[in-house]
């Protein structure tokens, strides 16, 4: 009896807070074109929600999910694979040599000029158009990733979040720039402008799948974490994945043909995890921090298991030259560094929720070795075994001179983010400006609030063991 009302208990607060907007005339038609397809079949009963408090869309299941279970299985012909893009684009007779075509165009570039045609060419009421109507009509009309904040928003980011900022930026005009050259003098010209370009450009960048073909490989255990700086042949738009939300606690397996025997030419997702009915479920996009997160796919986490704040090998320098009062030009330090590089330790330097991360430690005592020792013809097998004792050390908080050093870095980050922080909310904050803040700039300024924490606490950590 006591389950039984707690059971109606948990179904009269999901119908106080939680929304059903699977019944949107977008979601209904989206649903029903996929199962023109002839291969869709409900594996899992999930149903599109807005979930309280903050009303964010998600996926909630109908009924207890137990681990690998199939959440979703999407027939591979619903997928807009490279070659469905390139088929499309050659029809629209938008470019002359379509050989070239896919030799100068990554599959990323192809995938965004299917989105611009559909968008530019579905008043036609052309056939092909209309096909994929229902899922572009499911599309978000914006993304929150950093490219969309202004240059004088961008102007308040610290510098590990302004760089990879600016980059993106860089990245999608040269893109744009190479893809309009290429239309400018087709015999179907299409124009579109900057604003039409980023929206595709990040439609793909947020939302392409990566497949591979064979069921015979190890399937992915993420289903959006591609590395889009090369070209990948087995990118693809999935529709309905989208409307799964990410969290750093799910896990899931996803590929072709999971499950041999039962599935064929399907995209299917497998969860390792456990949820009960009214539950949201979730994938994963990879073991990423806030930073990428909100780069990549324009959104933060809450308590993200994996968040981090980036450092540089520059910013240790500068804290080894303050502390042992040198100059840059020292040639100790020279010596040092290339140490510490040619071991790699300057690789993935990152501050987390406990402190500094072992290799900025072990990066300061091989720097400490070598600068109190001077370096002669006599001393230098000595000082050769010194350093390489750090690999013979996990724990470096009984180091004080170490935890010294790890705590001015450490304080000066977090004076970086709190200088930036205080800007933003200034801006924010400002009657006369704050409805001109992009939603990108206030997504951007949760990144660094839950940055602000981590550094905090790292701070309080790092200084037990100087105290």
């Amino acid at each position: 009896m006591g389950r039984t009302n707690r059971k109606r208990r948990r179904k009269v607060r999901i119908k106080e807070k939680d929304k059903n907007v699977s019944s949107s005339d977008p979601i209904i038609k989206l649903l029903q074109w996929i199962k023109t397809s002839g291969q869709w079949k409900q594996t899992c009963q999930l149903q599109l929600t807005e979930f309280a408090p903050v009303g964010l869309r998600g996926l909630m299941t109908k009924h207890d999910v137990d681990p690998l279970d199939i959440l979703v299985r999407i027939p591979f012909k619903l997928l807009v694979t490279k070659e469905v893009a390139v088929s499309f684009i050659k029809n629209s007779n938008c470019f002359r040599n379509h050989s070239d075509l896919c030799k100068n165009l990554t599959t990323l570039e192809l995938l965004v000029i299917f989105l611009l045609l559909n968008k530019k060419q579905e008043t036609n009421n052309l056939s092909s158009v209309c096909y994929w109507k229902p899922y572009l009509d499911t599309l978000p009309n914006s993304y929150e990733v950093p490219y969309f904040c202004t240059d004088d928003e961008i102007k308040s980011f610290p510098s590990y979040l302004k760089i990879p900022t600016l980059e993106q930026k860089t990245k999608v005009m040269k893109s744009f720039r190479k893809i309009t050259l290429l239309v400018k003098n087709a015999p179907n010209r299409f124009t579109f402008n900057s604003d039409d370009f980023a929206w595709s450009w990040f439609t793909v960048n947020t939302r392409a799948v990566y497949f591979k073909n064979l069921s015979t490989e190890k399937p992915s255990a993420q289903v959006y974490d591609v590395n889009l700086s090369g070209d990948h042949e087995n990118l693809a738009l999935a529709p309905f994945l989208d409307m799964f939300n990410h969290s750093s606690m799910a896990s899931v397996e996803a590929g072709l043909n999971l499950r041999l025997g039962i599935s064929k030419n399907c995209y299917e997702i497998i969860t390792n995890n456990k949820y009960q009915k009214y539950d949201q479920v979730f994938i994963s996009y990879g073991p990423h921090g806030n930073l990428r997160l909100y780069v990549e796919y324009g959104f933060t986490e809450e308590n993200n298991l994996n968040d981090f704040v980036p450092i540089t090998i520059d910013e240790i320098r500068k804290i080894i030259l303050l502390h042992c009062d040198l100059t840059s030009e020292n040639q100790l330090i020279e010596k040092a560094f290339k140490i510490v590089q040619r071991n790699k330790l300057h690789e993935n330097l990152r501050i987390e929720f406990a402190g500094p991360t072992w290799n900025i430690a072990a990066s300061f005592f091989i720097l400490n070795s070598i600068i109190n020792r001077k370096i002669n013809s006599n001393s230098q097998t000595k000082l050769k075994d010194e350093w390489q004792n750090v690999f013979m050390i996990e724990d470096f908080s009984g180091h004080v001179e170490i935890s010294s050093q790890l705590l001015m870095l450490v304080s000066s980050k977090l004076k970086e983010l709190a200088s930036s922080a205080k800007e933003i909310n200034k801006k924010l904050a400002d009657p006369d400006s704050c409805h001109l803040a992009s939603d990108s700039y206030r997504m951007a300024h949760r990144l660094i609030n839950l940055h602000h924490c981590i550094l905090n606490n790292a701070v309080k950590c790092v200084a037990q063991c100087v105290h």
